[in-house]
C-alpha cells in the first residue's frame, strides 16, 4: 500500500482550474458516475473554457483533481526513479514498453499524458521521455476504488 504519510488527495468543484493540467474528473451520468482523465481547455478564439472531448449534454463534470495528486496517492510516486517501491504501491508504476493496444498515463518529469498508439505515426508522446506508464483503465478503476467521490470527500471550492 502507499505510505501512510501520503494524503488522501481532495476533490474540487467549481470551474477555476487551470487549463492544459490532465485532470481526473467524476462525470455525472443520467445512468450515473464515471471518471475519465480530461483536460482543461481554453479556446482562444470564442472564449470559452471547457472539458476537452467531453461533450455529452447529458454529463456534467461535477469534481476533479489533478492526475498527478492521485497518481501520487495511487503509486507513491510521481514517477520513476531511483527510490521508486512499486511493491509498496496500491498501483505500481510500469517501465518498458507500453501496451499499443490500451491507452496509457504516461509520466514525464513535470506533465502527464494520455499515451496512445497510432500504427501511421506511433506513439502519441515520445517514450523516451517516459518515466513510468499505467494502463488508463486500471488507474481510473483505482481511482473509483480508492479515491472515490464521496459527500465526505467532496469538495473543495
Amino acid at each position: 500500500m502507499t505510505s501512510p504519510s501520503i494524503a488522501k488527495p481532495m476533490w474540487l468543484s467549481g470551474s477555476e482550474c487551470k487549463v492544459g493540467i490532465l485532470y481526473l474528473a467524476a462525470i455525472a451520468y443520467p445512468a450515473g458516475l464515471v471518471y475519465d482523465a480530461i483536460y482543461r481547455h481554453h479556446d482562444h478564439y470564442t472564449g470559452i473554457t471547457s472539458w476537452y472531448g467531453q461533450t455529452s449534454l447529458t454529463a456534467d463534470v461535477i469534481a476533479f483533481m489533478p492526475v498527478k495528486d492521485a497518481l501520487l496517492y495511487l503509486t507513491g510516486a510521481y514517477y520513476i526513479d531511483e527510490n521508486y517501491q512499486a511493491d509498496a504501491a496500491i498501483l505500481p508504476w510500469r517501465d518498458g514498453e507500453p501496451d499499443s493496444k490500451a491507452p496509457q498515463i504516461a509520466a514525464a518529469p513535470g506533465s502527464y499524458d494520455i499515451l496512445t498508439w497510432d500504427e501511421e505515426f506511433g506513439w502519441s508522446t515520445p517514450i523516451a521521455y517516459c518515466r513510468g506508464h499505467i494502463p488508463l483503465e486500471e488507474f481510473l478503476k483505482a481511482a473509483a476504488r480508492y479515491i472515490p467521490l464521496t459527500r465526505k470527500t467532496c469538495c473543495r471550492p
